[in-house]
């Protein structure tokens, strides 16, 4: 499924700071549908929160910035999650996906604006 997101994303020039917050707001949308795990009534909520997140890991990857670091953390966390949520371990010691998305919900367009700047550079 990586693979497939990863070879249909858009051009980076081409995007909008709400085609980002979409993004976001995916996976902020449905996490919770997926805390007690993953069977079939949930499962495209599950794929939904992973495509998003592989989506936005992607844009932010290799971006040194205040913005694309949160992004790009908000996004390698998100997956993680999807996969804590099939019954993987997590392995990263900091990993707080819940509390990282408490804050997204606060993130402003100015960040995606930032964003966006810097991915057509």
């Amino acid at each position: 499924m990586e693979d497939a997101v990863i070879e249909n994303l858009a051009d980076a020039s081409k995007l909008g700071e709400t085609d980002l917050e979409e993004y976001k707001n995916t996976i902020l949308n449905n996490y919770e549908l997926i805390a007690d795990g993953i069977d079939e009534k949930n499962r495209e909520n599950a794929d939904v929160i992973y495509e998003a997140a592989v989506a936005l890991r992607e844009y932010t990857l290799g971006l040194e910035a205040e913005a694309p670091e949160k992004v790009h953390r908000f996004a390698c966390q998100a997956i993680e999650y999807v996969k804590a949520a099939y019954g993987e371990k997590i392995d990263d010691p900091d990993y707080d996906f819940p509390a990282l998305a408490k804050d997204a919900q606060k993130w402003t367009l100015s960040l995606w604006n930032e964003l966006i700047k810097l991915l057509n550079l």
